[in-house]
């Protein structure tokens, strides 16, 4: 495949999903705008966060930064 070609199929990929994050962000509007603005409507129902949630995201997040770290070295 040619230079030019790769890179008109990554420039349509790219449009695509442009078009995709608008239109979800269309659809976030509409289905917020529905509901009552409350703490609860915008987390989902997880407005209390137990210790063993808090520990286990920093753990994952702690092994990402090192992953991630690495890749960049």
């Amino acid at each position: 495949m040619s230079k030019k070609k790769e890179n008109c199929d990554i420039i349509e990929r790219m449009e695509g999903e442009l078009e995709d994050v608008k239109e979800r962000q269309i659809i976030t509007k509409d289905y917020y705008s529905s509901r009552p603005k409350t703490f609860e409507t915008m987390l989902g129902g997880y407005t209390q966060v137990h210790d063993t949630d808090i520990q286990e995201s920093n753990q994952l997040l702690q092994t990402l930064f090192k992953v991630c770290s690495f890749l960049l070295i």
